[in-house]
């Protein structure tokens, strides 16, 4: 049988992944599921002025962000990241505990690909993350499954 290594699925470009919370424990629960390594190259930021900056150094693949945030909330992240910086292929992923109609509609609007609802599980959000990216980089996307299904075998 043949393990990730093998595969050639290490050879892939690291997926780049943007996490912004306000909540140090959520960002923990991050930090569980989405793992610095051979799949993974994650960024964090504590509020949205850090998020925009590091946005535009790090340029990630996927971005997931927190509503509520103060200062500068998640909604207006995204809103600088399609309009201002006209950025329209970045998968951004909205994860707050938010969850009504017409907040959820404003981030559709605006082109997310995916909102989780908290509280979630850290076992679950890297299969979340890939999932939602799919819609931007399939072939990418179902690599980074693979590699996440071969390091879960015993």
């Amino acid at each position: 049988m043949q393990n990730a290594e093998d595969s050639g699925v290490l050879s892939m470009r690291h997926i780049r992944v943007l996490i912004v919370d306000d909540d140090k424990k959520i960002r923990r629960l991050y930090y569980l599921g989405v793992r610095n390594g051979s799949l993974f190259k994650r960024r964090s930021c504590e509020d949205g002025r850090c998020a925009i900056e590091t946005y535009e150094r790090f340029r990630p693949d996927i971005v997931v962000l927190d509503i509520v945030m103060p200062d500068m909330t998640g909604y207006e992240v995204l809103q600088h990241i399609r309009q201002q910086c006209g950025d329209t292929k970045t998968t951004i992923v909205m994860a707050t505990s938010v969850a009504d109609l017409d907040t959820i509609n404003n981030c559709l609007r605006l082109g997310i690909q995916g909102y989780i609802v908290k509280p979630f599980n850290h076992r679950e959000i890297a299969d979340k993350v890939i999932e939602y990216y799919k819609a931007s980089d399939p072939i990418r996307a179902e690599l980074a499954q693979q590699y996440l299904e071969e390091l879960r075998k015993p």
